[in-house]
C-alpha cells in the first residue's frame, strides 16, 4: 500500500487553510465532576448517617473522582478535541461504513472523481474489508470521505475528497440508508 494521509491528517491540513477549526474539551466539566466527587467523598466520610448510605455516597464520589481525573487528563491529550467547520461553526463527526467487497472499485471511483450521487448504488455491509471513512457537518454543509482497504489494519486507499452544500446531501443519505 502507498503512504496517503489519513482523514485525521487531512483535517489538520485544512485546519491550516482555515476550512475547519480544532476545538479542545473544556476544563470546567471534568473540574465540577472531580470536586462534586470529592465533596460526596467528604460526606460520606463525616457525617453520621446509616452504613449503606454512607457506602453508596463513598462508592459514587470514587466514580465520580475517577471520572473527573480522566476527563481532565484528556485535556492535555494534543489528539483530543473536535473539528468545526469554520464557515458554520457546526461540529463534524466521523462515521466509519463498511460496504460489500464488490462495491470496493464504486468507491474508488467516488472519492477519485468525486461523484457523490454514485453513492446511491454502495450496499452497505457489515462484514467486509472495505471501509468509507465519512466525515460530516452537523448542519449537512460540509464532508469529508476517504475509502480505506484493510491491511492488517485499515489504512488509506484513497486521497480524501470534500464535499459542500449540495453535495452533502448525498452522503447524509448514504449514511441514512441501512444495511443491505
Amino acid at each position: 500500500m502507498q503512504n496517503i494521509p489519513d482523514t485525521n491528517e487531512f483535517l489538520e491540513k485544512l485546519q491550516t487553510e482555515n476550512i475547519v477549526e480544532k476545538k479542545h474539551h473544556s476544563s470546567i466539566t471534568p473540574l465540577c465532576t472531580l470536586l462534586a466527587g470529592a465533596a460526596l467523598i467528604a460526606v460520606s466520610v463525616a457525617s453520621a448517617m446509616p452504613d449503606i448510605i454512607s457506602f453508596t455516597l463513598l462508592v459514587a464520589g470514587g466514580i465520580m473522582v475517577i471520572v473527573g481525573i480522566a476527563c481532565f487528563l484528556r485535556i492535555f491529550d494534543k489528539k483530543s478535541g473536535y473539528y468545526l467547520y469554520a464557515k458554520t461553526k457546526s461540529r463534524l463527526r466521523a462515521h466509519s461504513v463498511y460496504v460489500a467487497a464488490s462495491d470496493k472499485e464504486l468507491c474508488r471511483q467516488i472519492v477519485e472523481n468525486k461523484d457523490f450521487a454514485l453513492l446511491a448504488d454502495v450496499r452497505k455491509n457489515n462484514s467486509t474489508l472495505t471501509m468509507l471513512n465519512v466525515t460530516v457537518s452537523d448542519d449537512n454543509r460540509f464532508a469529508v470521505i476517504q475509502l480505506y482497504e484493510y491491511d492488517l489494519t485499515f489504512v488509506p486507499a484513497t486521497e480524501c475528497a470534500v464535499a459542500c452544500d449540495n453535495e452533502v446531501e448525498h452522503i447524509r443519505t448514504f449514511l441514512d440508508k441501512p444495511l443491505d
